[in-house]
């Protein structure tokens, strides 16, 4: 190519971004520069990235030109991932809000949450690629500069999230053979480790709807819903039974209970998926500030330990009663902590031995 480059080159190309020091319009007014190099486009429909480069000698030029159009794709895609990572927080806030409002109980809601905090960011470097971007570059041959500016339409991100939420679906057909048998505990825990692939799956489809207005993924998207209803079923079905060791810890079973009871659980007559057998002594006596000594055990069908716990609870009320059973409804949440960390701990098991997840 013949480089007597005194004004503007646009090339459409499938190469990407960089960031230098970015001229004046004074300094460029001679040299018939375009607007972008001065002043970077914005649009609500395509991304944009520019950059630039020296060159010492003519024969240069291509190469900088190169190099400040990598540069520029690569500032991109950092941009676009951070970009991106803002928007999946605020999908996954949105999917913790539907949750709420399905009045789910609260060990599905926290083990979800659980899920939701490790969930591993959306990583466009597999989708983002040059070839999905356009560029323009500038010479100015006076000041031996190169410019260039890529542009990705906003479309095309939504294809890579498209992308994504595609591969989600996929993956989640490795879950179809998940135990329907056993008790809903086993069910619970059985289902756990497809949760990481459905809430992937739920923050791209949320993500297309909110960021791109485009439908939801079709693939899949059935065994998505399937999933989700049955997963928050079997966790609403538990059945818990509340064990007292000793006759004095019975006196606790009506506020144990009742705190359980708030978090959603089953206490009904029908057979436990999970007995909670405990043992509650009180450090203190008629004040209003109690302490509890607790030993807990949650005990499964099988009668083998899931979690246990020993601590000592303290709460506060205007009366002893109201005093203890502040520490009692504390007990019950490390109690759901507890076997939500255990039914975590079993997926990744699961996962990584299974699939290297």
């Amino acid at each position: 190519m013949k480089k007597t480059f005194s004004g503007l080159i646009l090339l459409t190309s499938l190469l990407g971004v960089g960031c230098s020091h970015t001229p004046s319009k004074t300094d460029l007014a001679d040299h018939s520069a375009p607007g972008w190099v001065t002043e970077t486009p914005s649009s609500g429909l395509a991304f944009f990235e520019k950059s630039q480069r020296q060159y010492e000698a003519e024969d240069g030029v291509d190469q900088a030109l190169a190099e400040a159009k990598r540069q520029a794709f690569s500032h991109l895609s950092i941009r676009l991932q951070a970009k991106l990572e803002k928007w999946s927080d605020q999908a996954l806030n949105n999917l913790a809000f539907q949750d709420r409002e399905k009045a789910m109980p609260y060990m599905a809601r926290l083990l979800k949450q659980r899920v939701q905090a490790e969930l591993p960011a959306m990583d466009l470097t597999p989708y983002l690629t040059p070839e999905l971007t356009t560029s323009q570059v500038f010479v100015d041959q006076p000041g031996k500069q190169v410019y260039a500016m890529v542009k990705l339409p906003k479309t095309a991100l939504a294809d890579v999230v498209q992308a994504q939420a595609t591969a989600m679906a996929a993956q989640l057909r490795d879950y179809l053979d998940v135990s329907s048998k056993g008790s809903h505990l086993q069910q619970v825990r059985s289902m756990a480790p497809a949760l990481p692939t459905l809430m992937a799956y739920q923050r791209s489809q949320t993500l297309l709807a909110d960021q791109f207005d485009r439908a939801p993924v079709s693939e899949s998207a059935q065994l998505a819903s399937m999933f989700d209803a049955q997963f928050n079923r079997l966790v609403k079905a538990m059945v818990v039974r509340v064990d007292a060791i000793t006759r004095e810890t019975e006196a606790y079973d009506k506020p144990f209970k009742q705190a359980l009871a708030d978090q959603g659980y089953n206490l009904s007559a029908r057979r436990p998926d999970v007995t909670v057998r405990y043992f509650v002594e009180p450090q203190t006596s008629g004040t209003d500030e109690a302490q509890l000594l607790t030993d807990v055990e949650l005990v499964d069908v099988n009668g083998e330990a899931v979690s246990t716990l020993s601590e000592v609870y303290a709460g506060q009320g205007k009366t002893p009663e109201l005093a203890e059973q502040a520490a009692i409804g504390k007990l019950s949440h490390d109690l759901t902590d507890s076997l939500v960390m255990s039914t975590y701990q079993y997926a990744q098991k699961v996962n990584e031995v299974n699939f290297n997840r």
